[in-house]
């Protein structure tokens, strides 16, 4: 059947022939080239019609459904013609539309314009259906037999925001359309390659060509410009320079592409100075001063529209070269309606020197992870209220009261135009953009319900009352990157606009000085700041921030953002003294150890909380180090405090985009509202990762429901656990030197020692840390002089005193607590409860705090341990198996720090992974097994290591118990190898696993220290 014989037919097919919808799908698959059900495969449930499904309800029913047609992976498809929809079915629109009508409504059959209406019901029915899958398709098709198709599409897939596909202007496919065979190409694609019409794949594609062609010409124009010898405020105002020109031409370029400036004026003004490059800034100043103020052109023979909005209030441009201008035009020649806007703010990153971005701590977020993360913090609470609104409305107008229907929808518009969102370490304006992009998509589903209702778009135009850039604030501490977000908001809106009105161009000013996205840092203000900059103490740069004070935050409905990435023990080096006493006193002191990005999760639950506060919800990526110890206090403080917060999602461990120039961590996003803790908070795990260096990564996620604790994990019962007193003094972390000089070779050590007084005790030590225990060690020695005085190290090591003279106090004269100066000659961190807790034993259990591979060893006890290692006072060979063992690597798996370069557990947080392990009692039979199985660990793997030189631990472990390890000539039994790299597999525990009883805070475990044990 070709498309004419297919029109005719169905459009006129009587209503009787109308409800056998699988026929019209058959012939409609044959028409775009497609198999149809059951073509090629009989039942296959991957592709058929009348699909079964399970409903799974909250009070644990499970009800029949099915599917009008689906296909595995591409669609859900429903039909208003199906028999669910006729003759009192479950969807029979009177059925349906009795369910929106008051109940002492007089009850009428519904018209047919009415149930015309209901292809709206369709769609929500088929959401239902696509939830009730086991994965969310990218694509939702509503078939009205005879008349028309519409199509839906989520290529997120996380069944939030099924949308109008393409657009809501050609989302309905009319009979007529399918004339065109860029449609029928389109449904082709939605039934074979659904992934491939994703619109991100075609922007990314027109974005990274134009960011490739203007980062080129920022570096260009930046290296001509440098000069020797530029401080960093030089440097800093220079690429500010460059910043601002380039972005002007991006306007321009954008403006030129859709219209604005007509005849694609501002391509054919970079033309005319080809050969002429070294005047092409003397003619744009002119043309964006002309932008600026509006008026005519005399270089491209036309009127300019006044444009102003603040970016073309100052015209400086730069002189460029013959190929930097002719990169001007290639980029100028590219589509801009298609090129994502966030693009602006990473050539704002280009241009923008490495170091001046690193102290920002600014990253570009991926589009996919912001919309993760703006879905339940915004769209979520938004279209539980519009789909609330909309069935009232429904029900008003079935009754016929169109206009009180007309009323409630524009009343929840209006209130749609007046929600506020604020991003207060906003950047470039990304999440912003994102935001309004979304929001945006919600409003023209308002606005389509209203033309249905007989209301024209048109009476809401431009200027009258939109989801606007005046209803998204933005906190900024770069003064560049705080209008170029302003800019990247209203090119993002004026994109809408002529997707929704044509060529309609809107009025002038074409962008509004709204002003607001503030310069300001978003977390402290003050009177002024004493010390100018290079004014110095010492080496360090003295300020004093006078009457330090929060900074006012602008009121708002939602908080989104992703605070600067930095931890709290970089805070110092990377702000300085003064900032961080400001920031420490507006604080009151609290969570000085926790992450930057806490003082922000910090501030909006203390918004959130307030009395009177219109904040509904924020949400905030974060690095995962969030749920770590030190930042997770300040989510468990507002988790269980009064009035309450509760986590309504959370994803605890996401990858960051890799690649070069890209940070190096693992992320974690999480949004709260108001409340206690209901149970339906909603928990993404990821289960698998692709793409992760490009501009589309693909992941997939298994999803919970629970309550969500402060460890952004489901609440499992861990969050409750206890320090056991069993297990008190025992675990400590290694000393931490604070001087790279107490640090000799056994050749240094001795001749050091050859100065000191006769019969003085030597204080120089073995030494290990990490990296000795990982790979092979350093041999390194440390200079220990725990419980000496200064003087009697001068007067009985005199060289060694020397030594440190030289070596350590420059370094430790620098430090900001008076006690590590003043005790120079010490560790900064001498661990004196480790060392009362090591006194008699021979050896002890170390592991190592932060590694990809979780093991344990015995060190000697003359071997002092460094700060990054986790030593346990016992010598007992049992504890040994025991922390070997599978059930306390899935103790340290649950309850272990995260980061992101080995994207998986990694950090040995003693705190919860020791002190509140509850280990097993033990019978005197199990301890003497269990300690026969950790000597033989620890000391098979000594011996194979000693016999293969060229081996490391990492390596024995990552080769796991199955792969053979090579070896010369002179190796070990097999045996002994293969024991040695079963690590963690050769202690199981057996039967105790099921059985491993609960201890009780402060029942003796037998198993602390031999010289403890009966």
């Amino acid at each position: 059947m070709d498309v004419d014989a297919f029109i005719a037919h169905w459009a006129h097919a009587p209503i009787g022939e109308r409800s056998h919808y699988q026929t019209f799908i058959i012939q409609l698959c044959r028409l775009i080239g497609v198999p149809a059900p059951d073509d090629e495969r009989t039942g296959d449930l991957d592709y058929c019609f009348e699909r079964p499904v399970r409903f799974r309800h909250d009070d644990g029913r499970a009800t029949q459904g099915w599917i009008d047609c689906a296909k595995r992976g591409c669609f859900v498809l429903e039909a208003k013609q199906s028999s669910k929809r006729r003759n009192g079915g479950p969807l029979d629109p009177a059925v349906q539309l009795s369910l929106f009508l008051k109940p002492s409504a007089r009850p009428c059959a519904p018209s047919p314009e009415a149930v015309d209406r209901l292809m709206r019901a369709a769609k929500r029915q088929a959401e239902n259906y696509a939830k009730a899958l086991d994965e969310w398709p990218p694509f939702l098709i509503i078939v009205d037999v005879g008349r028309c198709i519409e199509v839906w599409s989520d290529f997120d897939r996380q069944g939030k925001a099924y949308i109008p596909f393409p657009d809501r202007a050609t989302y309905r496919i009319e009979l007529e359309h399918l004339r065109a065979p860029e449609v029928r190409d389109r449904l082709r694609r939605i039934w074979l390659d659904p992934l491939s019409l994703d619109p991100a794949a075609a922007v990314a594609e027109a974005t990274t060509d134009i960011a490739r062609r203007l980062a080129w010409l920022v570096r260009s124009i930046g290296q001509r410009r440098s000069t020797a010898g530029e401080d960093r405020v030089q440097r800093a105002a220079r690429a500010n320079q460059t910043a601002l020109f380039v972005m002007q031409c991006i306007f321009a370029m954008f403006a030129d592409s859709v219209g604005l400036i007509e005849e694609r004026g501002f391509l054919r003004f970079l033309e005319a100075y080809r050969g002429k490059a070294d005047r092409f800034h003397e003619g744009a100043r002119v043309f964006f001063g002309l932008m600026d103020q509006g008026g005519h052109c005399l270089a491209i023979q036309q009127r300019l529209r006044r444009f102003n909005g603040g970016l073309f209030r100052s015209a400086v441009p730069l002189p460029i070269t013959e190929e930097e201008l002719e990169a001007l035009i290639a980029a100028a020649r590219c589509d801009w309606a298609l090129v994502e806007p966030a693009i602006f703010g990473a050539l704002l990153e280009q241009a923008l020197d490495p170091q001046e971005r690193a102290e920002l701590g600014a990253h570009y977020t991926p589009r996919a992870y912001v919309e993760r993360l703006i879905e339940p913090t915004i769209m979520e609470p938004l279209r539980a209220d519009w789909e609330a609104v909309e069935a009232q409305a429904l029900g008003l107008y079935l009754e016929g009261d169109v206009q009180g229907a007309r009323r409630m929808i524009r009343t929840f518009h209006d209130q749609l135009c007046r929600v506020r969102v604020l991003d207060p370490a906003c950047g470039t304006g990304n999440f912003l953009y994102v935001a309004m992009h979304m929001m945006k998509a919600l409003e023209g589903e308002v606005l389509g319900v209203l033309a249905e209702m007989g209301e024209k778009q048109g009476r809401l135009g431009l200027d009258g009352h939109v989801v606007s850039p005046e209803q998204f604030h933005g906190l900024e501490k770069n003064a560049y990157a705080a209008w170029i977000a302003e800019m990247v908001m209203w090119i993002g809106h004026l994109q809408w606009h002529f997707r929704l009105f044509g060529d309609a161009a809107p009025s002038e000013p074409i962008l509004k000085d709204f002003r607001r996205v503030v310069h300001v840092d978003a977390l402290v203000s003050c009177s002024r700041i004493a010390g100018a900059p290079g004014e110095t103490g010492g080496d360090r740069l003295v300020e004093h921030y006078v009457d330090p004070r929060p900074t006012p935050w602008p009121e708002a409905h939602f908080i989104i953002g992703n605070p600067p990435f930095m931890g709290g023990k970089d805070l110092r080096a990377a702000f300085g003294d003064g900032y961080m006493a400001a920031l420490d006193q507006v604080r009151g002191g609290r969570f000085r150890s926790a992450d930057l990005v806490t003082v922000w999760w910090d501030r909006a639950a203390e918004i959130l909380t307030r009395p009177g506060s219109i904040l509904r919800r924020f949400g905030f990526i974060t690095t995962n180090s969030v749920t770590q110890t030190f930042s997770r206090r300040v989510i468990a403080h507002h988790l269980n405090r009064r009035p309450a917060v509760r986590l309504v999602f959370a994803i605890p461990d996401h990858p960051w985009v890799v690649g070069v120039g890209r940070a190096d961590v693992r992320i974690a996003m999480s949004v709260a509202e108001r409340g206690e803790a209901d149970g339906q908070g909603r928990w993404l795990g990821v289960t698998d990762e692709a793409d992760l260096d490009t501009d589309l990564p693909r992941l997939t996620f298994q999803e919970r429901r629970g309550v969500i604790g402060a460890d952004l994990m489901i609440d499992d019962g861990l969050g409750r656990a206890v320090d056991l007193r069993a297990n008190a003094g025992l675990a400590y972390r290694g000393v931490q030197l604070m001087g790279t000089g107490f640090l000799v070779t056994p050749e240094k050590g001795r001749a050091l020692l050859g100065g000191s007084e006769v019969g003085a005790p030597s204080p120089i030590r073995a030494y290990r840390n990490g990296r000795d225990l990982a790979d092979r060690s350093r041999n390194l020695e440390v200079i220990d002089l725990f419980g000496w005085d200064e003087a009697d190290v001068r007067r009985r090591h005199p060289l060694i005193y020397q030594h440190l003279l030289e070596t350590v106090k420059p370094e430790r004269e620098r430090n900001n607590r008076t006690a590590y100066r003043d005790s120079w000659w010490l560790f900064g961190e001498p661990r004196r409860e480790l060392r009362a807790a090591l006194t008699g034993l021979d050896r002890y259990i170390v592991t190592i705090e932060t590694a990809k591979h979780r093991w344990f060893r015995f060190l000697d006890k003359d071997v002092l341990p460094d700060n990054k290692l986790v030593a346990i006072a016992s010598d007992d060979p049992a504890v040994l198996a025991v922390l070997s063992s599978r059930v306390h690597r899935a103790w340290f798996a649950a309850n272990g720090g995260r980061i992101g370069e080995y994207q998986r557990e990694a950090v040995y947080v003693k705190g919860v992974c020791f002190d509140r392990f509850p280990f097993p009692e033990l019978d005197p039979a199990q301890a003497v097994e269990l300690a026969a199985l950790g000597e033989e660990l620890d000391q098979t793997r000594a011996r194979v290591l000693a016999e293969n030189p060229d081996l490391t631990m990492t390596a024995l472990i990552m080769r796991g118990p199955a792969q053979p390890i090579p070896v010369p000539s002179r190796r070990p039994n097999r045996t002994d190898m293969t024991a040695a790299a079963s690590a963690s597999s050769i202690i199981f525990i057996g039967g105790w696993m099921s059985g491993w009883p609960r201890p009780t805070a402060g029942r003796p475990m037998r198993m602390r220290r031999r010289s403890c044990r009966d």
